[in-house]
């Protein structure tokens, strides 16, 4: 867990191993949560969102306009890649509501990338911001 700087690059380490809270959400799971109850999304949304700015806001740095590059290490290939990426929204909120990121309008993310990757001992999330 954490977050490093260099230049104009930071990049924030999100694990995702059970001692940690466990992977975030798939799409499948958002959407079997949503028709389970109304307020399931709401729920989930703000406890995954609070994790990510809870490691966002150790930087003291706010960027303005970047390229999001996301790398999902993932436990296992069971998971289509799209799926594992719906949970970019939460990611990107918590960087924002952490102050890393000045907002997540069309005039501070400028380009978005997906990599993914398995690795069963340490699942995570890299997120790497890059100012354009």
């Amino acid at each position: 867990m954490g977050l490093a700087k260099r230049g104009n690059k930071s990049t924030v380490i999100i694990p995702c191993g059970e001692e940690y809270g466990g992977a975030f959400p798939t799409l499948n799971d958002v959407i079997a949560q949503t028709k389970k109850h109304w307020s399931g999304y709401s729920t989930w949304k703000k406890s995954y969102t609070n994790r990510v700015a809870s490691i966002a806001e150790q930087a003291n740095k706010t960027h303005s306009c970047v390229c999001l590059r996301f790398t999902w290490y993932w436990k296992d290939r069971r998971t289509d890649p799209g799926n594992i990426a719906s949970a970019e929204k939460y990611v990107t909120d918590g960087i924002v509501k952490g102050g890393l990121l000045k907002d997540d309008r069309w005039a501070n993310v400028r380009r978005i990338e997906h990599d993914f990757d398995i690795d069963k001992e340490k699942p995570r999330i890299v997120v790497t911001l890059t100012e354009l």
